[in-house]
């Protein structure tokens, strides 16, 4: 039955009679069979009921021993033959037939690297002589009727070949196909590896080839990885040993000892978790998250090394052929190395890149010499350094670019061409990857030459070079093979959950890992228990086993002296040194944790147990990069420390636990030891300087289990939820989310201090009473932190920006080319749509160009300026001036073809290549984007704290002839304190009463306009606005398309990059917007009241308005958008509001003819300056006269600032509106193509929170449209989740209100119950939710919530709806 497994006596899971109901077989999700192992037996979910009527002699398991102790057996037998880096996912062979071309013998020419052709031909069968070298001979089979080419450029076709180079041969000799062997020796070849089919066979192998059995699926096109090949023979007689041995199983308590550090182990150990990664990684029990930073390209940093395949930043993958899970690293030792061409964006080096160059020319150098100069060495030498044809310097003087041989093919269907990469460098970038680790070799003298036997340095290989007359003027402080070292590359898998400590009992935390161990600096591989404040880690630095404490607790100096420590020593700890003492504050590597912790390392040798090293009481030296069992116990009570465990051997096939240190606290602090006793699972590779890599780093996670040595429920206490008195309405057609169930981030505690959320909800006991025939399921939904786990509406536009032809004057200058074509102010912030212009928007009219003024006061220009985000990356919300978006600046022209069909031509912008009406144009049509179409509701908000939440799918533009996707489609969402007027889901607009608006159609009424505006002009918005970064470059340094610069957060107003995307439909990025209304606060103080007056001077000036200025002092700084808000006056004196005013601040200018130089300029904020005396004067414009305009005294300015917060958007913006500024409106504005997915808002008034998915309107229906997720969401104000407290201490957020869908693609059924129709039953929920089953409590970023769903089963379509009634017992500990 179980196979040859073994066989456990005495095992408490026995053989049943009755197999329990709520077993669950699984099922495979893609065809719906059941699940088995490789005997047939079925897999079900877990085994957690016995009866005791089964646990009797009669039912008792029967073991049968066979008479002899030996005897024969044929198996299948597996063994390994080969392990080696080989490159696959491409197809380089050509198959030549050659027939007689008129020479004597059969003939075929080659052309070589160097364009030079090479003639084979032969006299003698099966040989090939090549012409152009006397005598050397190769023996060929089937010539000349078949001649196997091998190409350089990938011809696509099968993908059935591996193919190996270098040294990596010799790693397959044993790889061998069976020939004429007997029966029971027959054998095949399996092969596994990325991408390669399950099953996969050897059919061929050849000198540097092997042919596959199976097409290999690679998605991002080649690949070079490790693969493994397996000898598997069938029927194989061997003996087997019928001796049953016997292994005794460890108890449940401790072998180590009785006590920990003086408090008594429990009799039963309480095991509350433990996991075995046999079938990948499980996402609700573990998370893991990577970081990179700095800037570079992925083809650089993923470059073929010679050893290890294709390199990585950070990889998680799942191992299950050795139930493991592993966290990676492989970096190339250097950043890629920008030249001149990059210069425009700023990330050229100026004073690196010389060093680059002169490492390139190094390394042709010493090619050459060992090619051409000296004799005797072999081509694996010569290949160590770089040959010029493949990489090299072209060009002078301070435009030296560096030539890297392509790959690729010229002649590519447009719709494979791939202009982001520029082409394939993964050949020239792998030559570099070589010569850098030969680079490192020659600066750390391990380099070996294989002729002299010496060691290769930079003084001798000078005087080598110089004796050959090549260049010797290179130096190891001047060569340098890239960029930056210190780039960070962060992996981690931690465990979802944290475990909870229990008073008087022993917290155990055990790992099965393996971890890399190069000793090298800069990288770190850690593992242990971690919280918000608390870490205790195993770590291997630089080769070396450490512990590391960190924690928001410093130790005494008694408690490091008892550790063996010095306190006043100074240490280096990863990449920070400490001065003067053992105990820095600093920290730690992970690039999303803000703490500064007191951490203590204690080296292997400071060990107060066995250290593991040969030299400790077992004489044991523990390896890391083997699987090895680690443990790490504590009992806290405030004041106790840890202890440390390994699992060795100790001869005669024993193994045990051994203590390799105690970190002993008692009695030594007048503090708790560590501010937080509740731990998660915690494994780390952080690299934070790759200069010394040469390995690929990581740990290998095995099992992993928490316990807690004797123990109980703890404290819990008891809570109801329900759906309320009105019973829930379900229906047959879908399920219905009645309860919802939250973890709650943090719990308040009475005087309002944050505490970490740590709380397990259990639920105990569901009670339903319904008048149909129901389905309940208990279900949890993975989304955003608190929203979208249910869908809610949408909104989206197509196209609707008019073309026109335009010319570049200059390189940030355009004109409108055509009958009639002109442009308007309206069109500032207009993004241009085009097959090769990126990152452009009009920013302004150029009034030196030709200009139209109409009676109506519309202007028309024929000209304006545009530019894009910077400078750098990332300069939004600026405009760089020193990017020139036509002239020199090279892109990629989607919309050109060169003579081949090929799309992506490389050429200027603006080149004017065609004309119109005579006159020399852009060769292509523009589109303007502008944010044409707005969405509004009229629903009125009146929190204090206000939250737009949505899923942005980062949507794309572009010319859909050409090539889509090369523009991102922008839009805005915010706040105004204008009411629109919506019609169902139309937006008529704002009335003239709330915005007034000029008409231009309307001469009658002097063009005032009448009625609803459709426009809201930005000033009356605090918005967020969601837009690419930069034009993104190849490595040939064209511009390809609008890109997001290599960060963190992926978009604007995005929370957090760990967030996974959220799947379709309305998927995307998680996102949001927090505005805070501010109390009544003074905005100007000590304000004086200019009325007609100059206000440099305060000279009488009619034309002049009126203004508000300070003398020695300023207005409120942090307010970003004056315009539009109201002024209230205070009586300094008095204090007395005058709450009656509707003076509002405008736009402020300079006064004619000043001549004051400005340190504040901005036509919507104070204008400043200092005046000759030194002091600071500030002064704002108003509407009219806030105080008698006979009155020069002194009063003070009142407002209520609203701040609006977002990531990336690269400032916090502060707005004034009115006064009394409830209620606000929700908002937004459209460019072409955008979309915003699952939109909600929640607002907070004092302690009530409420949620809503308010109705929306939308003008110029069909480009605008109500987006409902596919048919999921409804789009009339159905509430969707309010999760709110229960209590102040609870930990649980309840919702009953949602009337949404649930998002179903990820979500997970954890169980199903039935009720009948007319009834009542009660469901115990202890079987579904427990400390070592289902629990509800925060992962790391909190985005799960569990809830419970109903469905109508009986009925018709007639009858199809029914009642529900749900009464939820939860306990919370």
């Amino acid at each position: 039955m179980n196979g040859g497994k073994d066989v456990k006596i005495g095992h408490d899971k026995r053989p049943v009679s009755v197999v329990p109901s709520d077993e669950q077989p699984l099922y495979n999700i893609a065809n719906g069979r059941i699940l088995t192992d490789e005997f047939g037996n079925p897999l079900v979910t877990k085994v957690d009921q016995f009866f005791l009527n089964d646990v009797s002699k009669d039912r008792s398991t029967s073991v049968v021993f066979p008479s002899i102790p030996q005897e024969k057996e044929n198996k299948r037998i597996f063994r390994t033959v080969g392990i080696a880096t080989g490159t696959y996912g491409v197809n380089f062979d050509a198959h030549v037939v050659i027939t007689n071309v008129g020479f004597t013998t059969y003939a075929l020419l080659v052309k070589e690297v160097d364009g030079s052709f090479v003639g084979v031909g032969t006299t003698t069968p099966n040989r090939v002589s090549i012409a152009t070298t006397s005598g050397s001979i190769v023996t060929l089979p089937n010539f000349p009727n078949s001649v196997e080419v091998r190409t350089i450029a990938n011809l696509g076709g099968d993908y059935n070949h591996i193919y190996f180079y270098g040294d990596e041969i010799e790693k397959i000799q044993n790889v061998t196909i069976p020939t004429k062997i007997t029966k029971n020796e027959q054998y095949v070849i399996k092969v596994s590896g990325g991408g390669i089919p399950h099953g996969t066979a050897v059919t061929k192998r050849d000198y540097d080839r092997i042919t596959l059995s199976n097409n290999v699926v690679v998605s991002s096109g080649s690949t070079s990885e490790r693969v493994e090949f397996t000898k598997v023979q069938e029927s194989v007689s061997v003996d087997v040993d019928n001796v049953l041995k016997i292994a005794e199983q460890f108890i449940e308590t401790s072998e180590v000892s009785s006590t920990l550090l003086g408090i008594d182990r429990a009799e039963t150990q309480l095991s509350l978790f433990s996991n075995v990664s046999s079938y990948g990684l499980n996402k609700d029990e573990w998370e893991a998250f990577t970081y990179t930073d700095g800037v570079s390209f992925r083809s650089w940093d993923r470059r073929i090394n010679r050893t290890y395949g294709s390199r990585f930043l950070t990889k998680i993958d799942e191992i299950t052929k050795e139930s493991a899970i592993t966290v990676e690293s492989f970096p190339p030792s250097h950043s890629y190395p920008f030249g001149p061409k990059f210069n425009k964006i700023g990330i050229y080096n100026p004073t690196l890149y010389p060093k680059y160059l002169d490492f390139i020319r190094l390394g042709n150098a010493l090619y050459e010499l060992y090619k051409d100069k000296l004799s005797g060495y072999g081509q694996s030498w010569i290949e160590k350094f770089l040959n010029e044809s493949d990489v090299r310097p072209e060009g002078s003087g301070n435009a030296v670019e560096v030539y890297y041989k392509k790959t690729d093919s010229t002649s590519k269907p447009a719709e494979d061409y791939t202009p982001v990469t520029g082409g394939n460098f993964d050949y020239a970038f792998s030559k570099i990857d070589t010569w850098t680790d030969t680079y490192r070799d020659i600066v750390s003298e391990k380099l070996t030459d294989p002729i002299t036997g010496e060691l290769v340095n930079f003084t001798n290989l000078m005087i080598l070079l110089g004796n050959n007359g090549l260049p010797n003027n290179f130096s190891q402080d001047d060569t340098i093979p890239g960029y930056q070292t210190t780039y960070r590359r962060y992996v981690t898998l931690q465990s979802r959950r944290v475990f909870r400590y229990q008073p008087g009992r022993i917290s155990g935390f055990t790992f099965g890992s393996r971890a890399s161990n190069e000793p090298v600096g800069g990288m770190a591989n850690e593992w242990g228990i971690v919280n918000k404040t608390d870490q205790y880690m195993f770590r291997i630095y630089a080769g070396q086993l450490s512990i590391i404490r960190r924690s928001t607790v410093r130790l005494s100096d008694d408690v490091l002296i008892r550790n063996g420590l010095n306190p006043t020593d100074s240490v280096l700890i990863g990449k920070r040194r400490s001065t003067g003492t053992v105990q820095p504050l600093i920290p730690n590597e992970d690039p999303f944790d803000d703490q500064e912790y007191w951490t203590v390392e204690i080296p292997r040798d400071n060990f107060n147990g066995d250290s593991l090293n040969g030299n400790g009481p077992s004489g044991y030296s523990v390896l890391t990069e083997n699987v090895t069992m680690w443990k790490i116990e504590f009992g806290w009570y405030g004041a106790i420390g840890a202890r440390f465990y390994a699992y060795i051997p100790t001869g005669n096939g024993d193994a045990r636990w051994v203590v390799v240190h105690t970190l002993i606290i008692e009695n030594s602090l007048g503090q708790p030891c560590l501010q937080d006793s509740y731990f998660r699972f915690k494994y780390v590779v952080s690299v934070f300087d790759t200069g010394g890599i040469r390995t690929p780093q990581y740990i290998y996670k095995y099992g992993a289990s928490y316990y807690i040595d004797g123990g109980d429920e703890g404290t819990s206490e008891q809570f109801s939820t329900s759906t309320g008195l009105q019973p829930k309405q379900i229906n047959r057609t879908s399920e219905a989310a009645l309860i919802g169930i939250r973890p709650k981030d943090v719990i308040l505690s009475s005087s309002g201090v944050e505490i970490p959320n740590r709380k397990l909800v259990l639920p105990t006991k569901l009670s339903i009473s319904s008048d149909s025939l129901a389905e309940v399921k208990v279900k949890t939904c993975t989304a955003c932190p608190g929203y979208g786990h249910v869908f809610t509406p949408g909104v989206g536009t197509t196209i609707s920006g008019r073309t026109m032809n335009i010319k570049f004057d200059d390189g940030n200058t355009i004109s409108a080319v055509g009958a009639g074509a002109s442009f308007t102010a309206a069109d500032i912030g207009a993004k241009i749509i085009a097959p090769s212009i990126f990152n452009a928007y009009i920013t302004e009219m150029d009034e030196t160009g030709s200009t139209i003024t109409y009676d109506s006061g519309l202007k028309t220009y024929n000209s304006a300026k545009v530019y894009g985000w910077g400078p750098g990356l990332d300069g939004y919300p600026k405009y760089a001036s020193g990017r020139q978006i036509a002239g020199d600046n090279a892109v990629i022209d989607y919309g050109s073809e060169n003579p081949n069909g090929t799309r992506g031509v490389r050429v200027p912008v603006g080149q004017p290549e065609t004309t119109l009406d005579g006159v020399q144009i852009y060769k292509h049509q523009i589109r303007l984007s502008n944010y044409d179409v707005h969405f509004a509701s009229d629903y009125p908000i009146y929190g204090s704290k206000i939250e737009l939440q949505f899923v942005n799918p980062q949507p794309k533009d572009g010319i859909s002839s050409y090539r889509n996707a090369t523009h991102w489609a922008d839009f805005m969402v915010g706040l105004t304190d204008k009411k629109p007027t919506i019609s169902g889901n139309t937006l008529n607009g704002w009335d003239a009463s709330i915005v007034p608006w000029v008409d231009y159609n309307n001469a009658s009424n002097n063009y005032v306009g009448q009625g609803n505006t459709t426009i809201l002009p930005e000033n009356e918005i605090l918005f967020g606005e969601a837009t690419h970064t930069w034009a993104g470059m190849n490595e040939d340094g064209f511009e390809y398309g609008e890109a997001w610069a290599p960060t963190g957060i992926r978009t604007r107003m995005g929370i957090d990059s760990r967030i996974p995307t959220v799947p379709s439909p309305a998927g995307g990025r998680c996102c949001r917007a927090i505005f805070e209304v501010a109390p009544p606060v003074v905005i100007g103080a000590n304000v004086k009241q200019l009325y007609q007056k100059n206000p440099e001077t305060e000279q009488d000036d009619a034309a002049e308005g009126t203004y508000l200025k300070i003398i020695g002092g300023s207005f409120t700084s942090s307010i970003t958008d004056w315009v539009g808000g109201q002024v209230v006056n205070k009586d300094p004196e008095t204090g007395i509001l005058n709450t009656s005013s509707t003076i509002l601040f405008e736009k402020t200018n300079k006064p004619s003819g000043s001549t004051i130089t400005y340190a504040q300029e901005d036509p919507n904020k104070p204008f400043a300056y200092i005046d000759s005396e030194g002091k600071r004067i500030e002064y704002i414009k108003i509407s009219n006269p806030i105080v008698d305009t006979e009155n020069t005294g002194i009063f003070d300015v009142m407002g209520r600032p609203i701040t609006l917060t977002a990531e990336r958007l690269n400032e916090t913006k502060v707005k004034l509106f009115r006064y009394e500024v409830f209620p606000l409106y929700f908002v937004g504005k459209l460019m072409d193509n955008a979309q915003i997915n699952n939109i909600s808002i929640k607002e907070t008034i004092g302690d009530n929170q409420k949620t809503t998915a308010p109705t929306l309107g939308i003008t110029r229906p069909p480009f605008g449209f109500i987006d409902n997720a596919g048919g999921n969401a409804a789009i009339d104000g159905t509430p969707p989740t309010n999760y709110k407290s229960v209590k102040r201490l609870s930990s649980a957020a309840i919702d009953t209100q949602n009337q949404q869908k649930l998002r179903e693609e990820t979500t997970v059924t954890k169980d199903t119950f039935y009720v009948g129709k007319n009834s009542t039953k009660q469901i115990d929920m202890t079987k579904v939710f427990g400390t070592d089953r289902n629990v509800i409590t925060p992962d790391n970023l909190n985005l799960e919530a569990t809830f419970l769903t109903a469905k109508k089963l009986d009925g018709d379509n007639v009858n199809n709806t029914g009642n529900i009634q749900l009464t939820l017992n939860y306990k919370e500990q």
